[in-house]
């Protein structure tokens, strides 16, 4: 297996598994190095050292679901890989300026027990994306509507041979502020391109995604859920 393989097996394995203890060695194993080369070549890789990476994702998700969730704190602060609130509260106003409690009253602007999650989303996750190219289609109109872009999008993927079997295939919740404009949803579909399309990107667009994390949701439902 190529070692660039290896290290993007070890970033899916870090993220999936932040709520346990992620010991130095057991992820140096995963990428058949020591600890201490394995530690010297994951900073020269990412410019920061494994726990400071692991500590990032851990707060970015429990802001995620500071956001969207109502968990009590002490629960949050597990469900992220905390061993204490304590620790977690301090981690977070370290980081973020606020504590927990201040974040989740700015943000989620909602009743104690509600939820900024729309009806049929499952948990939200985190997930890391290496910089990806991808042919993007813009949902415009309502999303009772959205039955015409996918069939248009289906269709431009039919002629460029470009079947999700071969370019990976998602919907992006999205706002470019370059281009942002208030004809359109913030719903888009993409494709991955890792090679020229046959035919013109029209009426795509290619755009480029930023490497980093993204918040994975799984909607389920009528259409007007969404």
């Amino acid at each position: 297996m190529a070692k660039t393989d290896l290290w993007q097996q070890l970033l899916v394995f870090i993220e999936q598994n932040l709520h346990t203890e992620l010991d130095t060695s057991l992820l140096a194993s995963r990428v058949h190095l020591s600890k201490w080369h394995f530690q010297r070549q994951f900073k020269q890789q990412y410019q920061q050292s494994v726990g400071q990476y692991i500590r990032a994702l851990r707060l970015a998700k429990a802001s995620a679901r500071l956001q969207y969730r109502s968990d009590a704190i002490h629960q949050l602060a597990g469900h992220c890989g905390f061993l204490s609130s304590e620790g977690f509260s301090r981690s977070f106003l370290q980081h973020s300026g606020m504590a927990p409690s201040e974040f989740r009253r700015q943000t989620a602007q909602l009743p104690p027990g509600q939820s900024l999650l729309p009806a049929g989303v499952t948990d939200p996750e985190w997930l890391w994306l290496e910089p990806l190219t991808v042919a993007l289609l813009n949902h415009h109109g309502s999303m009772q509507q959205l039955g015409s872009t996918i069939q248009q999008f289906i269709q431009w993927r039919k002629q460029n041979k470009l079947p999700p079997t071969v370019s990976r295939t998602f919907n992006l919740w999205w706002q470019d502020p370059a281009t942002a404009s208030t004809d359109r949803s913030p719903f888009a579909l993409a494709a991955e391109l890792s090679r020229a399309p046959a035919q013109q990107l029209q009426p795509l667009q290619s755009y480029q995604l930023f490497g980093g994390s993204y918040l994975r949701l799984r909607l389920t439902g009528p259409e007007q859920h969404y």
